[in-house]
């Protein structure tokens, strides 16, 4: 089975969505900095199969996607590597961890993940199933005061 991959520079998904984010102020040196929202970014990094599209996330699914509680209290940044099967529909029938910078993280990569829904895969112009690999990145964006 051939394998479909994507350089660094040619991610197909970069979406970003913001989420709700407590405003606590964070001070680093002699500046100050509010976390304004969460910032949820989803790669898809390859794709098992060989198919003239890989499959890319909808703008909805980053709306299923919760930031960690306990590393938003603390303005802890990370990201977490997830194995999916999305079918032809673009529904994701299952996930499997790979790797996460912190377990909160991986967790929550596996539960946004596995409720996503894509813009499937497709060859010769049909849509089929497509087993990927990808990194959700969590951050925070900043705003200075």
């Amino acid at each position: 089975m051939a394998k479909h991959k994507l350089s660094i520079g040619a991610f197909v998904a970069l979406l970003t969505i913001f989420g709700g984010c407590a405003h606590e102020k964070v001070t680093c040196g002699d500046r100050v900095a509010f976390p304004t929202e969460p910032r949820f970014r989803i790669f898809v990094k390859e794709c098992a199969e060989t198919v003239d599209a890989v499959p890319t996330p909808k703008a909805s699914s980053f709306y299923v996607f919760r930031y960690p509680s306990e590393m938003l209290k603390s303005h802890i940044v990370g990201a977490a590597e997830v194995y999916a099967r999305v079918e032809a529909d673009g529904t994701v029938s299952s996930a499997r961890a790979i790797k996460g910078d912190k377990a909160e993280f991986l967790s929550a990569a596996m539960d946004g993940i596995s409720r996503s829904l894509f813009f499937p895969a497709t060859k010769e112009g049909k849509a089929v199933a497509c087993q990927i690999r990808c990194e959700v990145a969590f951050d925070l964006e900043y705003t200075n005061e």
